[in-house]
This record gives C-alpha cells, sequence and structure tokens, in this order.
C-alpha cells in the first residue's frame, strides 16, 4: 500500500529521466510483516520490476528521493521501530543499506492521544528524506520514544466503539535528525530537534531550501496533554543539521 513516487528530473544525471515508485505489500498467504519493491520506468512503456525482496522487508510506507548526481535513496521503517537507509548509484539496479540508532523495534508504535484515557493511535514515525545538493549532504528524520511501558492502551477500529486492545505501548516520542555524507554508508549522532520533551510527536516532515537551510515539521502534543489534540510545529536549521531554532507553533 500507499505507493511513493520519485522522478530523476536533473538532466545531469545518467538516469535523467527515471520514474521510480515504491511500495508495501503482503504477498499471498504472507501472514508476516509486508515486503517492500521497487519498480523503475524509463520511459512509461518499459517497467522494470524489482525482486520484492530488494529493499527487504518493512511495515510502512518507503520515502524516496533522487539526488543531482542521479543516486537513489529509499527510507523504509521495518517493524515498530527500526530504520533503514537504502541507497543506488546505478539506476536502481542494486542497493546498499544502513541502520539508523533506534529504540527497541519490538516496542508498539503507539501513542496516546490523551492523559485522561487509555485511547492510542498509530503515530507515523516516519523516516523521511531530503538532500542538499551544494553540499552532497543526505538528511533523514523520524519519531523515536523514550520509554516502551506495559501499560494497556486500546486503538480505534473503523466502527464506532470498537478497539483492539495492545499490553504494552511506547511513550513520549521525539523527533530526531541524522545527516551522511557519504551516501548513507555512515551517520551523524542523531539530534532531538524537538524543544520540548513532554508528551509525544510524530508525522515528521523534512525540506532543504536553495540557501542550504534545513526545515523539519511535525505533530506536537505540547500543549494540553489532557486533550486529544496535536498541534503543528516547524523548526529550522541554519547550520546544516548541526542545531536547531526553536519552535514555532504553526496552527
Amino acid at each position: 500500500d500507499y505507493a511513493k513516487i520519485a522522478i530523476d528530473n536533473y538532466p545531469s544525471s545518467p538516469y535523467f529521466g527515471n520514474i521510480y515508485i515504491s511500495a508495501i505489500y503482503t504477498p499471498p498467504g504472507y501472514t508476516g510483516t509486508g515486503r517492500s519493491f521497487f519498480v523503475i520506468s524509463n520511459d512509461f512503456n518499459s517497467i522494470i520490476r524489482k525482486n520484492s525482496a530488494d529493499l527487504g522487508m518493512g511495515d510502512s510506507a518507503v520515502a524516496s528521493i533522487i539526488s543531482a548526481r542521479g543516486n537513489i535513496y529509499a527510507s523504509v521503517r521495518k517493524f515498530a521501530h527500526q530504520f533503514t537507509i537504502y541507497h543506488s548509484s546505478d539506476g536502481g539496479k542494486t542497493f546498499s543499506e544502513a541502520n539508523l540508532a533506534s529504540q527497541n523495534p519490538n516496542c508498539e508504535g503507539f501513542a496516546t492521544i490523551s492523559s485522561n484515557n487509555n485511547i492510542a493511535w498509530k503515530i507515523y514515525l516516519g523516516p523521511e528524506l531530503a538532500f542538499e545538493d551544494n553540499s552532497n549532504r543526505l538528511y533523514v528524520t523520524w519519531a523515536d520514544y523514550t520509554k516502551c511501558t506495559s501499560e494497556q492502551v486500546k486503538i480505534p477500529l473503523e466502527k464506532p466503539g470498537d478497539y483492539q486492545i495492545y499490553a504494552s505501548t511506547s511513550k513520549d516520542y521525539n523527533i530526531y535528525l541524522s545527516y551522511s555524507d557519504d551516501n548513507g554508508a555512515t551517520w551523524s549522532n542523531p539530534i532531538i530537534v524537538n524543544d520540548f520533551s513532554g508528551g509525544s510527536r510524530g508525522f515528521p516532515s523534512i525540506a532543504v531550501d536553495k540557501q542550504g537551510i534545513v526545515y523539519v515539521a511535525f505533530f506536537d502534543h505540547r500543549n494540553d496533554q489532557s486533550k486529544a489534540q496535536y498541534d503543528v510545529y516547524l523548526t529550522k536549521s541554519t547550520n546544516k543539521g548541526v542545531s536547531f531554532s526553536a519552535n514555532i507553533k504553526v496552527n
């Protein structure tokens, strides 16, 4: 599900015009975590389907971007809290991979919606990617928890009043950022971009402007945790991801 698309729009790239589509799916008869796959199309009429195992196993959508040199970068959330970045320099024929620092991948990826009850939601954690061509720096941002508890939570189902019960959950999420100057082979130590530590946050998004300023936006539950309301916050880095400004409430 959740197909993502990226197009190589750089005339200087050896793969100029390529269209890359990625998604998650569960093969027939398979009961575990879905698998990622990549599709490459040169002229919309000629499609090469990559083997479903090329990007391994994952249970969230893949984010993918292209650099001016034609490199492909794709991010996958494997299981609850395991994050992997893939890199291809040959138009998607082969991929290398590197795992980001993360917590226990077995803790359920939920965040409570209010301190007044045990209702939770499966918050989007990322990872999301951005690339700055002038410095050849790859950025990634994601959400991760600080506590894994045995508190029972319930997740609303489609039918009103129906819930799925979980015996454990993760709490107090922060938004992290790391960067790589070698196409994702190694990564800087993650830093926390949110400037408030109470409550949870998620749905990170990242972009870099032409001046190299890095922007990160995210949902945040800091203001009144008794309410089922998350607000939108924005922060920026003017030193290429080394540190971030005070967070600004957008909504």
